[in-house]
């Protein structure tokens, strides 16, 4: 093994995913590898390629994507190193620079022009560009080790655009499962109208014009792919309890039981999802009995027993969540996707929901008046005035939504913890009901600061047993300095399980008290919220280890040693929030997240909150987020390949 990392160092990248390329590509210089040596190159173009699969991408255009493996494999020299040699040669010498075991040649004239260009520029981002480059890959470079990767199958082209194999085949899945999951939809049940008209009269219930299209055109017979679409307080999950109920009443005519399932992609989601609903709901992947390095027990050769499978927050579903999911789903089965395009799209790659859409093939029904109930909400009133582009304010007649203007970041630090306590005092909710979100991490507004500050505020004892979790930057009242300080877990810490581990123990306790492990219950999915119950020093597996024991709801999980998967949550980032829901949210906007701020992302934060919510922040920063529509284009085929087939 050794032997083959002196040769391809960059073998490293997949035996340790965790050092990422920059590291790898680091130590493969210092081993003497060459700056355009094949395996960097090839490794570079997977690079780009996962790191386009993680902003949201399923390909880039050939074209993108060379420029962008020719960006990062770029070598320049630091402005130290500019300074330096500049110092050490003179006018008319050639410099020798070494990269790993190579030379390369530099002009004394040509470095001293473009340092001189590099000092005079004041935009920070041209400044790193008039760096002095010493190494720059051609196209036909790059273009030679591309097609390479394409003969061993590890990349696919396809019209000018280029995919890593396991999203294109993705993509390639998901579109067959959706058409032949749309062809299998029939029209053999009788007597749906007659039945839903008796079901509202008895219930007293009176459909606005949309939700009766949906139950209606969702109920006509089984099988099927259909979308319920709508904003915030427009009764997605109201119209999906009758259409529910309406298709288990046509199957009680038949004499049979309809067999239902519903999921979603978080843990949190599904939670929300079956106290909304009444039906259990479970994750994704806990429904399809996912198991590390074994992958999904359901799937096409072995798929789900089941009449009916509805999706919520499926806005959150990437591409190969999509693919295991409909793979499991078997022709005939009805799918119901329930999605709001207004929210943010998936974290991974991919645009399922708005692809499903677009394509055409596929039922969409989307809501558009808001009910009475949210009619009396001052969140739902101002959420949809987010949508239409419109300042949000106080609402002083429902006093469920409030906007405290607040100009430094200071003020707005001292109004959030404020915020905290009154809600605490009037309203009677803990810490696990009240949630911060944030557009960012970093920043005096961002989660890091914030955890710390509430963390001091709400949870300042404790100190016998600690660990850390990372250091921040704070801003330090008595010095008027920014500076570094630690963040600790401590007992009764709100905190968040930061990724998908589904090898997870869960444990219980005993009417004595002892921790017992519950069997019914493996895993454990990013974003599942908890508070720590207990912070322990002992042997454990026959080491001394510091152990952090955190209670989920009624369960608990023990980390030993090994705290990556674990973070403070008094304080979240937006994205983080998808698919959750707390009593009250307060929402931090300043012009400190300036680049980051934009409908989707306050729009997504703003319908978190079930009862109360609060917006701080400087006004012109709140009516910025709410003026300004990215264009959130991803590369995405799906829709293409679903009207293909």
């Amino acid at each position: 093994m050794i032997e083959q990392i002196k040769e391809n160092p960059y073998l490293l990248v997949a035996e340790f995913p965790s050092l990422g390329f920059e590291k790898v590509d680091k130590i493969a210089r210092e081993l003497g590898y060459h700056p355009k040596g094949m395996y960097r190159i090839q490794e570079g173009i997977k690079h780009v390629l996962r790191e386009a699969n993680g902003d949201g991408h399923c390909y880039l255009p050939l074209k993108e994507l060379i420029k962008k493996v020719a960006n990062l494999l770029m070598i320049r020299l630091t402005e130290e190193e500019m300074m330096q040699l500049l110092k050490d040669f003179r006018e008319g010498d050639i410099i020798d620079y070494r990269i790993g075991n190579y030379m390369f040649s530099i002009h004394y004239r040509d470095l001293s022009r473009q340092f001189k260009r590099y000092c005079h520029e004041t935009n920070p981002i041209e400044k790193e560009k008039k760096r002095f480059l010493v190494v720059r890959l051609t196209q036909e470079e790059i273009k030679k080790e591309l097609d390479y990767l394409v003969s061993l199958n590890q990349l696919i082209i396809e019209n000018e655009c280029v995919y890593l194999p396991e999203i294109y085949e993705a993509e390639q899945k998901v579109a067959e499962r959706i058409v032949a999951l749309s062809n299998s939809a029939t029209n053999e049940f009788d007597g749906v109208e007659e039945d839903l008209e008796t079901f509202l009269r008895e219930k007293g219930i009176e459909l606005e014009e949309k939700q009766r299209e949906a139950v209606i055109s969702f109920t006509k017979g089984q099988g099927g792919v259909y979308i319920l679409n709508g904003n915030a307080g427009c009764g997605k999950t109201f119209t999906l309890k009758i259409i529910l109920r309406i298709l288990a009443m046509q199957y009680k005519k038949r004499n049979q039981k309809m067999k239902v399932k519903v999921f979603a992609p978080t843990g949190k989601a599904s939670k929300v999802a079956e106290k909304a609903t009444g039906i259990p709901c479970m994750t994704i992947h806990r429904g399809l009995k996912y198991r590390a390095n074994h992958g999904f027990e359901y799937n096409e050769n072995h798929p789900l027993d089941v009449d009916c499978v509805v999706v919520d927050e499926s806005s959150m579903i990437d591409i190969l969540l999509a693919k295991a999911l409909l793979s499991a789903i078997p022709d005939g089965t009805k799918v119901i996707f329930l999605g709001d395009t207004k929210q943010l799209p998936s974290v991974g790659a991919g645009n399922v929901l708005q692809d499903l859409i677009d394509s055409g093939i596929v039922k969409v029904v989307t809501l558009n008046v808001v009910k009475r109930q949210g009619e009396d909400s001052g969140i739902i009133r101002n959420a949809n005035r987010i949508i239409r582009g419109e300042m949000i304010s106080t609402c002083k007649d429902t006093k469920d939504a409030y906007v405290l203007r607040k100009e430094t970041l200071l003020e707005a630090q001292m109004a959030i913890l404020k915020s905290i306590r009154e809600i605490q005092k009037v309203k009677g909710y803990d810490v696990e009901d009240i949630q911060v979100l944030c557009p960012q991490k970093n920043g005096l507004v961002g989660t890091n600061a914030m955890n710390y500050l509430i963390q001091q505020a709400l949870n300042p004892y404790n100190e016998d047993a600690k660990v850390l979790n990372k250091k921040i930057m704070v801003y330090n009242h008595h010095t008027q300095q920014e500076e570094w300080a630690n963040l600790f877990f401590k007992r009764g810490d709100k905190v968040i399980h930061t990724r998908n581990n589904y090898d997870m123990i869960w444990y219980r306790k005993d009417k004595f008290g002892n921790y017992i492990q519950d069997y019914d219950v493996v895993g454990i999915t990013n974003g599942e919220t908890g508070v720590i119950e207990d912070i322990v020093r002992g042997k454990f597996s026959d080491n001394f280890k510091m152990r952090v024991i955190v209670r989920y709801e009624d369960r608990y999980v023990f980390y030993d040693d090994y705290f990556e998967e674990l973070d403070h949550a008094y304080a979240l980032t937006i994205h983080k929030s998808q698919g959750s829901q707390w009593k009250a949210v307060i929402i931090p906007i300043m012009m400190e997240s300036y680049h980051m701020l934009d409908n989707n992302l306050l729009y997504t934060a703003y319908t978190r909150a079930q009862t109360f919510s609060v917006v701080v922040g400087q006004p012109e920063a709140i009516l910025h987020a709410i003026q300004t529509y990215r264009t959130r284009n991803r590369y995405t085929s799906l829709k293409e390949k679903i009207r293909q087939f």
